[in-house]
């Protein structure tokens, strides 16, 4: 946030087609990358405005929930969700390597987003499975939440 006093951040590249809209007016943004919705396209073309519009880029995974656009929590095996969320993350920043532009942070989607709030024991596997970000990616997460003291 060297360049701005207030961050206005915005998900985006979630089926609403709305970016060349929005992204004049936020600083960064959270690029779904996969789990509720996206796909290497659609990282591309909003990774393109980011681009043009000087926006910091986030990853924004979320548990694999299509169907339900992540809004729903899932119980899922501790490898399945590492798995999932590092696939989720290393996809986009596979594309912003390829677009040359950096990933500078993560926020998690819906569902996975309330849950790291409340639940230590998901807050704990998260942490654990973006380990290799922690030290170059900020992690946008709730106030005062579970996650935000263990992290």
């Amino acid at each position: 946030m060297e360049k701005y006093a207030i961050d206005i951040n915005c998900d985006v590249g979630e089926g609403v087609a709305n970016e060349a809209q929005l992204f004049p007016f936020i600083t960064s943004c959270n690029i779904a990358c996969g789990g509720h919705t996206g796909n290497k396209v659609t990282m591309k073309e909003t990774l393109h405005l980011a681009k043009k519009y000087d926006v910091r880029i986030g990853a924004h995974p979320s548990y694999p929930d299509r169907e339900n656009f992540g809004r729903k929590s899932l119980t899922m095996d501790a490898k399945e969700f590492s798995k999932s969320i590092v696939s989720q993350i290393g996809l986009l920043e596979s594309i912003c390597k390829e677009e040359n532009v950096s990933l500078k942070h993560i926020k998690p989607h819906g569902a996975l987003y309330n849950d790291l709030a409340k639940s230590e024991e998901l807050a704990r596997l998260f942490l654990d499975a973006i380990h290799d970000y922690k030290t170059k990616l900020v992690l946008f997460v709730p106030f005062d939440s579970v996650i935000k003291s263990l992290g």
